[in-house]
C-alpha cells in the first residue's frame, strides 16, 4: 500500500538522515498508527515564506492637520520559513492633483522579522499637512523582504471642515 502525506517533515530516519528503511510513525487527533517496512525518502521543495497584510485596503478620515493614528497588522503565512527582515515603507498619496508626501508617513517599527505562521502588528501615523484641499489621497504601504512582498493600499479622505465659530467671534 501506498501512505502519501502532505506535510513538510514526516520523520527523521536514521541519524543522518539517509536511512531508506525503518518506521514512521504517523498522528493525527485521534492517535497513532505505525507502519514498518521500507521507506522511500522523497525530498520536496518547501514553499518560500509569504508576507500579508492582514487586509488588501484601509479607509482612513482626516481633517486638514490632523493626524492619523492606526494600526496594521503583517503577517508570515506559508508556515514553513520565518522571514529574517521585512523593511516597510509608504509611498506619497495623491488625489490626481495634491500631494501628501511619503515623509509625512510613519511606521513602527519600520522593519519586522516573523517566525513562520505568525504575525505582528505595525503602528501607522500620518500627518496631514495644513494646508491639504479636501479629497481623497491614495497610495501604499510595502512591506519587503529578500523572499517575498505584500501592498497595502491607504485612502486617506480629507474634509475641510470650514472655519469653526471661534474663527468668527475673532473676526469682530
Amino acid at each position: 500500500f501506498i501512505v502519501e502525506v502532505d506535510a513538510p517533515i514526516i520523520t527523521t530516519l536514521g541519524g543522518d538522515g539517509t536511512s531508506t528503511s525503518g518506521s514512521v510513525n504517523i498522528s493525527d487527533d485521534s492517535g497513532a498508527v505505525q507502519i514498518e517496512g521500507d521507506v522511500e525518502v522523497i525530498e520536496t521543495q518547501q514553499l518560500p515564506p509569504k508576507l500579508r497584510f492582514d487586509r488588501s485596503n484601509i479607509t482612513l478620515s482626516a481633517e486638514p492637520g490632523g493626524e492619523i493614528n492606526t494600526t496594521i497588522s503583517i503577517s508570515e503565512k506559508n508556515g514553513y520559513n520565518g522571514i529574517d527582515s521585512a523593511e516597510l515603507s509608504a509611498s506619497a498619496l495623491s488625489d490626481g492633483e495634491e500631494i501628501i508626501e511619503a515623509d509625512a508617513f510613519t511606521l513602527n517599527p519600520e522593519s519586522v522579522a516573523l517566525s513562520p505562521n505568525s504575525s505582528t502588528t505595525v503602528e501607522l501615523t500620518i500627518a496631514v499637512p495644513d494646508d491639504i484641499v479636501s479629497g481623497v489621497y491614495e497610495g501604499t504601504v510595502s512591506a519587503d523582504s529578500e523572499e517575498s512582498s505584500d501592498e497595502l493600499s491607504v485612502a486617506v479622505q480629507v474634509d475641510d471642515v470650514g472655519p469653526s465659530v471661534a474663527d468668527y467671534a475673532n473676526d469682530e
